[in-house]
């Protein structure tokens, strides 16, 4: 049997593999690069994943507003050596992921706009790269709160 620290090592080094993936190279809720946080959603009522939580990695601003979120919707963690992570967690990472959350999460995001006014602006729901923090938290509690696009 392993040490546990060398247990926590091998859990890093899958945690920094699975963020090397094309797909969680950039921030699930802005176009920022290299994200070094994880958010890892609870499964609310709506879902029907059988999955414990949902991970998505999300840049250091995006990381303060899905805390601002609350524990009840999700958690968050650093990417970068500064919490311990769990076997089930790094497993969800895995299995999850920006694209996988994305699908989830914006799925309805062209249905949603087509049905609002202004729908000629549905490229720019998502927050530019450098928008205000008020625009960046509406759309996070949009995506993940009120599953605006779900």
């Amino acid at each position: 049997m392993k040490p546990k620290d060398q247990d926590h090592e091998d859990l890093k080094l899958r945690l920094a593999r699975i963020a090397k993936q094309s797909c969680n190279r950039t921030c699930a809720d802005c176009p920022e690069k290299r994200p070094t946080w994880v958010s890892l959603i609870k499964p609310q009522q709506n879902f029907a994943l059988g999955s414990t939580s949902l991970v998505c990695f999300v840049c250091l601003e995006c990381a303060g507003l899905h805390r601002k979120l609350g524990t009840h919707i999700c958690f968050v963690r650093s990417v970068v050596n500064l919490d311990e992570w769990e076997i089930h967690d790094v497993d969800a990472a895995e299995y999850t992921g920006n694209e996988v959350v994305n699908k989830i999460f914006e799925g309805h995001i062209q249905k949603s706009l087509s049905n609002s006014p202004g729908a000629a602006d549905a490229v720019n729901i998502k927050p530019i790269q450098g928008a205000h923090v008020a625009t960046r938290e509406r759309f996070i509690r949009q995506k993940y709160v009120d599953l605006y696009f779900y």
